[in-house]
């Protein structure tokens, strides 16, 4: 951390609860445009779409198929 953010923080430890929430949320607001949200593709939406339908219809995989999954030697 720099010290020009070092010493703004420090000053804003200083403030009513309220403005340190408003700091806090300008930096949540500031390092997400570093880090943009993960944006699915088509095919992707398809998949989650999918798993959903059937999670909506109570369609779950076994314990028996879970437990394969889980015991089957990665390639």
């Amino acid at each position: 951390m720099n010290k020009l953010l070092e010493d703004a923080i420090e000053t804003i430890r200083t403030l009513p609860d309220e403005e340190q929430e408003l700091a806090a949320e300008m930096l949540r607001i500031i390092a997400a445009r570093a880090n943009p949200p993960y944006v699915m593709s088509p095919e992707e939406q398809v998949v989650v779409e999918h798993a959903l339908a059937e999670a909506d219809r109570g369609e779950f995989a076994s314990e028996e198929e879970v437990q394969a999954i889980l015991h089957t030697p990665w390639r």
